[in-house]
């Protein structure tokens, strides 16, 4: 055999097999399971058969990325509200807020139906900071950390991840960024972090059938690593489902992405479950 088409071809079996992994689970390359030896006796048709799906994958990739992108962005212009960053503004005790879209509060009616504005409701003498980010990934959030200045808080919470999903960042690095994330947020609150895993983008209507099981598989693999993360850093991790439970039809706004308020109030229900049992309710009030 060639060797130059040999090692192109080795050089394609990696690049399939990268790819394979970048998609977590696109159907196309999930049956191939070629070697060298293989493509040795059959090296021409091999050539061109992964040379035809490297193109193919790399343009639906991008395409479906485009178009969700478009969709996600035009419906998220349309439900985004600008609204205050501090509530109970003059206050000694604080909660801090970051995260992405379901951080800032985005498919509610109102402020006061997201999950700052419950707290606010809930400890009116308590300081809710939200620097939460339309859009944001992980990455994302470790600036807006940037925002607290020389605050210490008494409680720091954490949702993200979501748009790691579908935006299909590197699994490992977002591993490094929740971890430098967690530690921080640690260093401001005296260990008081909890982080929120929104555990079922792929639920969302307004994702295409199509790609819901790709969706589905990278949600699972990012909520293991988060719940993996927390453990060993020793915060809470709040599923925002357990295992096996269905999503209400009333979860969703109606974008078909971010929770409604019905959505935000299951959430602050799910996350006070936890909260409750590391007695948080009485460090945030003045008894």
């Amino acid at each position: 055999m060639d060797s130059f088409i040999y090692d192109k071809v080795n050089q394609m079996l990696t690049y399939a097999h990268i790819i394979n992994e970048h998609l977590q689970g696109t159907p196309f390359l999930y049956y191939f399971d070629l070697s060298v030896d293989y493509v040795a006796t059959h090296h021409t048709t091999v050539y061109l058969i992964l040379s035809t799906c490297f193109i193919f994958l790399i343009f639906t990739h991008a395409l479906v990325k485009t178009i969700i992108n478009g969709i996600v962005n035009k419906r998220l212009a349309a439900l985004t509200k600008q609204r205050p960053r501090i509530l109970n503004e003059g206050h000694t005790k604080r909660i801090l807020i970051l995260g992405d879209s379901t951080a800032y509060g985005t498919g509610s009616n109102n402020v006061e139906e997201t999950i700052a504005g419950r707290f606010a409701h809930d400890f009116q003498d308590v300081e809710t900071h939200n620097y939460a980010v339309n859009g944001s990934v992980t990455k994302d959030v470790f600036l807006q950390l940037d925002n607290v200045g020389e605050n210490q808080y008494n409680l720091v919470i954490i949702s993200t991840g979501g748009n790691d999903t579908w935006k299909f960042s590197n699994i490992e690095k977002v591993a490094v960024y929740i971890r430098e994330v967690i530690e921080r947020s640690k260093r401001l609150s005296n260990g008081n972090v909890v982080l929120i895993i929104y555990n079922n983008i792929a639920s969302g209507p307004v994702f295409p059938f199509f790609i819901r099981g790709t969706l589905l598989r990278r949600t699972d693999r990012i909520n293991k690593l988060f719940i993996q993360i927390a453990n060993e850093l020793n915060i809470e991790p709040v599923p925002i489902f357990l295992e096996g439970e269905k999503c209400p039809k009333n979860f969703f706004a109606r974008d078909g992405l971010h929770p409604s308020s019905e959505g935000y109030r299951i959430m602050y229900v799910r996350l006070w479950s936890v909260l409750y049992r590391r007695m948080y309710d009485f460090k945030l009030r003045d008894i």
